[in-house]
């Protein structure tokens, strides 16, 4: 899963900028590179995108 969104978002989050995508195959870090490149900042407000990036485990060891 990817989410990005801007840290104004608790103000009017119908007006600021938010990203969640889910993938089922692990990708590299060009993904991240590109959705930070096509969206540098919020629209609203110009602030830089907080992101994080974080797969599920494909298995629990016990």
């Amino acid at each position: 899963m990817i989410i990005a969104e801007c840290p104004n978002l608790n103000e009017t989050p119908e007006e600021h900028l938010r990203i969640k995508g889910d993938y089922e195959t692990s990708v590299d870090d060009d993904v991240l590179d590109d959705l930070v490149e096509a969206w540098p900042g919020c629209g609203k407000c110009g602030a830089d995108l907080y992101v994080l990036d974080f797969q599920e485990p494909t298995e629990v060891i016990e």
